[in-house]
């Protein structure tokens, strides 16, 4: 497999949620945790470019170091992370994303070789109304839980974003075992939701 690539959207969206979260200054933390290509690029976060490609190794030991600089132990940073993606990522976007949920979940793999490369992303639709189930299988990328970790993240802060209730996301299964084919995310929610 070809070396995994990410947007440098995502890193910007990272530095961000630190900035956003643990104040100005937070990120000179994360770097005493990082060495090599990471911490050079991240050591100079100007020169990252939004539209340009970067070793998805970047954003992983990135992700981990913001970990060990402020989890405290508690692996729901990781979903955090990637529920202020979503919010980043329809900041600057001029698509309303969130009319449904369906919407949402069909951009998403719509937009997802965009920002990764290789990759491709399977929306199943299992129940489209009232008890609501979907299926999204991320193919062609060797990712890892703690990223599985920010997707679920993504996808709950999004389904939330689109009004949706009773949202449950999780992973069945993660690409970082070599004999899994792809990772796989499942979700339950309510749509439209139950009136009062």
């Amino acid at each position: 497999m070809p070396e995994q690539m990410i947007k440098g959207m995502i890193l910007k969206g990272r530095l961000l949620f630190l900035e956003k979260t643990f104040g100005p200054g937070s990120m000179l933390k994360v770097l005493a945790f990082l060495k090599g290509r990471t911490k050079e690029v991240m050591s100079d976060p100007k020169n990252i470019r939004a539209t340009g490609w970067y070793e998805f190794t970047i954003n992983k030991e990135l992700d981990r170091a913001i970990f060990k600089a402020y989890g405290k132990g508690d692996q729901g940073l990781y979903r955090q992370m990637g529920g202020f993606s979503n919010e980043f990522q329809d900041s600057v976007s001029s698509v309303d994303n969130y009319s449904s949920p369906w919407k949402f979940l069909r951009l998403q793999a719509n937009a997802f070789p965009r920002f990764w490369d290789p990759g491709r992303l399977e929306l199943l639709e299992v129940r489209t109304s009232g008890d609501c189930e979907a299926v999204m299988r991320f193919h062609e990328v060797r990712s890892t839980r703690e990223n599985c970790l920010t997707n679920i993240g993504f996808l709950e802060k999004g389904l939330a974003m689109c009004g949706t209730t009773d949202i449950k996301v999780w992973e069945t299964q993660c690409t970082e075992d070599p004999k899994v084919p792809y990772c796989e995310i499942r979700m339950t929610f309510r749509w439209p939701p139950k009136m009062p």
